[in-house]
């Protein structure tokens, strides 16, 4: 699975065919035409959303950042905590810090995410 957006992967598609098959360009759609169909080949990818909090599972690559470091630092179902060790080390040795709390951009079932930095 790609972490690129899907605009720049379809950029980079683009000069692939430029290069390789000059002639095909002119055939090639553009993005408006068929970026609902990119979007949702690529939403595929991601797990479906949870119904209610029994159903959320955060499981496989979720669990990791891309390096492979564990991101999943406490699983609890109705408050996961998510981080990697060495930004907890950050926050513990930092004098401020900042935090906030948003309900728009929460996936459901969840209510808030709150957000901690240093």
């Amino acid at each position: 699975m790609s972490t690129e957006p899907v605009t720049k992967i379809f950029k980079q598609e683009l000069i692939n065919v430029q290069v390789a098959a000059p002639q095909q360009i002119t055939t090639t759609p553009m993005f408006k035409k068929i970026k609902t169909s990119l979007y949702n080949a690529c939403n595929k990818s991601y797990p479906p959303t949870p119904k209610s909090l029994n159903d959320a599972k955060i499981e496989g690559i979720w669990r990791q950042t891309l390096n492979g470091d564990p991101f999943l630092l406490i699983e609890q179902k109705q408050q996961p905590v998510f981080g990697t060790l060495s930004s907890l080390q950050q926050l513990c040795s930092s004098d401020h810090l900042f935090m906030d709390g948003t309900f728009s951009s929460c996936p459901s079932p969840f209510y808030q995410l709150y957000t901690i930095h240093s």
